[in-house]
């Protein structure tokens, strides 16, 4: 379970890493960017991955990609969300990939980032000494960087769910039409009274180091 993962990294110190889908961290261990004495194995939750209380929804970190993009739940309250999650690589690497590792590979073409940034997410963080809750603005400090220390995970996203009616928009550009790494990607929230734009909410991804 997620305590005993805790335990185990911090036996094994910097020589331990944590796996989840491993659909980036397997990629960079036989390139040598990594060389880890132990994998440690972040268990995939059996509960329900896409919870909603007063208004805000909990996306679980460590679910499989392919089993969040097929909750109903999940389309219908955080539809932005959604089709970001849809388009990480293929079928075969969404049924093992986690949106917790899609965030913590800290790719400026990450695909569920603008998605996250627009609809004003929060990244709650597990580590030896309890939990805490980052923004996500804040979350990303660089290509390959974050706010996450060595000895946490991502355990959720919190995440609020629109309450009004709004257009959405979404756009990945790539030089392939499927399982593409983003030249560009977009998401976009806009609330319209009469004819006016009330609000206004774009993020990018993959056009600056953050």
């Amino acid at each position: 379970d997620l305590e005993e993962a805790l335990r185990l990294k911090a036996q094994h110190g910097d020589g331990g890493r944590f796996v989840a889908g491993g659909t980036d961290l397997l990629l960079k261990i036989a390139a040598g960017v990594f060389a880890p004495r132990a994998l440690i194995r972040l268990p995939v939750p059996e509960a329900e991955p896409f919870t909603l209380r007063h208004g805000m929804a909990r996306v679980c970190a460590l679910t499989p990609v392919a089993k969040l993009v097929a909750s109903a739940r999940l389309k219908k309250g955080l539809p932005l969300l959604a089709k970001g999650l849809e388009c990480i690589g293929s079928p075969q690497i969404r049924n093992v990939a986690t949106i917790g590792g899609n965030l913590g590979n800290a790719s400026p073409c990450c695909d569920c980032g603008p998605p996250l940034l627009v609809y004003g997410a929060r990244v709650v963080l597990r580590g030896p000494s309890g939990e805490r809750q980052v923004p996500i603005a804040e979350f990303f400090t660089g290509p390959g960087s974050t706010v996450l220390n060595a000895d946490e995970v991502i355990e959720a996203l919190l995440v609020p769910v629109p309450q009004r009616d709004e257009q959405i928009f979404h756009q990945k550009f790539g030089p392939r039409g499927a399982n593409v790494i983003a030249s560009a990607n977009f998401a976009a929230r806009v609330h319209i009274v009469g004819r006016r734009l009330d609000d206004v909410l774009i993020a990018a991804g993959s056009v600056a180091s953050t």
